[in-house]
C-alpha cells in the first residue's frame, strides 16, 4: 500500500522468497511508530538480528544480515513496547491497537 500498513499485533511475520541469497546483505524499510517510539526485535529466519527503536516520524531503517536462505525467508518483528490506540489519543473512532506503520520493504 502506498501509505504503508499498520502492524496491530505484538508479533508480525512476513515471508519473502529469495532466489539468490548470496546477493542479499540487508533488509531496508520505512516505518514510523504510532504516538510514541516503539522498541522491537528484528528476526530473520528465527535468528535475532537487531533490536531497534522505531521513532514516531517516518525514517528509513537498514538491517544488515548474512542469514538469508535460498527460497522462503521469514522476517519477524517482535515488539517490546505497548501498542497505542488512536481513539485513546484523540477524538478518533479508530479503536485499533497500533504499533508501527511500515512500507517499502526491500532486500539488498
Amino acid at each position: 500500500e502506498k501509505e504503508g500498513r499498520w502492524i496491530e499485533e505484538a508479533r508480525a511475520e512476513l515471508d519473502l522468497i529469495i532466489d539468490n541469497p548470496q546477493a542479499c546483505s540487508s533488509v531496508n524499510f520505512f516505518a514510523h511508530a504510532h504516538f510514541k517510539s516503539k522498541i522491537l526485535s528484528f528476526y530473520l529466519n528465527g535468528q535475532k538480528i537487531k533490536r531497534l527503536k522505531i521513532l514516531p516520524e517516518w525514517n528509513q531503517y537498514h538491517i544488515e544480515s548474512n542469514n538469508f536462505l535460498l527460497g522462503v525467508n521469514r522476517i519477524t518483528f517482535v515488539f517490546e513496547s505497548r501498542s497505542s490506540s488512536p481513539s485513546k489519543m484523540s477524538f478518533s473512532r479508530d479503536k485499533r491497537s497500533l504499533f508501527i506503520r511500515l512500507k517499502q520493504i526491500s532486500i539488498k
